[in-house]
């Protein structure tokens, strides 16, 4: 017996990464810059290591979307992070979801 998810196709996805360059913690001033396409079932949703902001969005129909963001070396053993996302449900689309993310990355 399938679960429905499988049953609608909503048991496959894909994702893919552009990347250029990268910030490197032991070099001050590196940077980098990605984009990322997102196509993932609903499966994929509750673990995805993605904040849970989209969880109960998702949970059923799963997403589809892009995010774009940059990385910086602030200085040794630092790197600064932002990245944008783009999201909304695979089902029918009503759903919409946009999130902000930064992070500051100490290494020692």
């Amino acid at each position: 017996m399938k679960a429905e998810d499988d049953q609608d196709g909503n048991d496959q996805g894909v994702f893919a990464m552009l990347k250029y360059k990268g910030a490197k913690a032991n070099k001050p001033g590196s940077w980098g810059a990605y984009a990322k396409y997102y196509n993932m079932a609903g499966t994929a949703v509750i673990q995805n290591g993605e904040d849970n902001t989209f969880t109960k969005n998702f949970l059923n129909s799963g997403f589809e979307g892009y995010a774009i963001g940059a990385e910086y070396a602030v200085a040794k053993n630092m790197v600064a992070l932002i990245d944008w996302a783009d999201l909304e449900d695979k089902k029918d689309g009503q759903e919409d979801g946009a999130a902000l993310w930064s992070q500051l990355v100490i290494t020692f």
